[in-house]
């Protein structure tokens, strides 16, 4: 009553990943292998994809350096996970761009930790990285989601 099907083919891209300090300001993240789940062959499950990883992912960056990991959920559940990996490699950014990535970074991370104290009256800065794809981008371990998406019923 399962089969499997390809939700991303060799190199197609899943998603980007935010840099710290390169040439770019992000970096396309793919697989070498497909990315596949096990769906019901009559049934029109709903799937969402997440891409996790903990970023800003700092420059330089290798074309095939693991990033971080595909999740899909289906319904509450982790259907499956997978690396995910640079599709192209990212240099160095110039000493300028390095000090404007730092300091955006030291902005954002002060609007977090204010937004967190808000959000749940004890700034313990504790995330949701699971259930239904949806979440404040920040998981418990400090990793970020860059994305959720649904994907189309299967």
């Amino acid at each position: 009553n399962f089969e499997a099907r390809t939700l991303f083919a060799p190199q197609q891209p899943v998603g980007y990943a935010k840099v710290f300090g390169g040439e770019s300001r992000s970096v396309k993240l793919a697989s070498p292998q497909p990315i596949k789940v096990m769906v019901h062959k009559n049934g029109s499950d709903k799937l969402i994809a997440r891409v996790v990883y903990n970023g800003p992912v700092r420059a330089p960056i290798e074309s095939g350096q693991q990033v971080g990991l595909v999740k899909v959920w289906r319904g509450t559940n982790i259907a499956m996970e997978a690396p995910i990996y640079a599709a192209e490699p990212v240099a160095a950014g110039s000493t300028m761009r390095r000090a404007i990535d730092g300091a955006s970074e030291l902005v954002i991370g002060m609007f977090r930790a204010g937004a967190e104290k808000l959000g749940d009256g004890k700034g313990n800065g504790q995330g949701n990285d699971q259930g239904n794809g949806q979440g404040n981008g920040r998981g418990s371990s400090g990793q970020k989601t860059f994305r959720a998406w649904p994907l189309h019923h299967l």
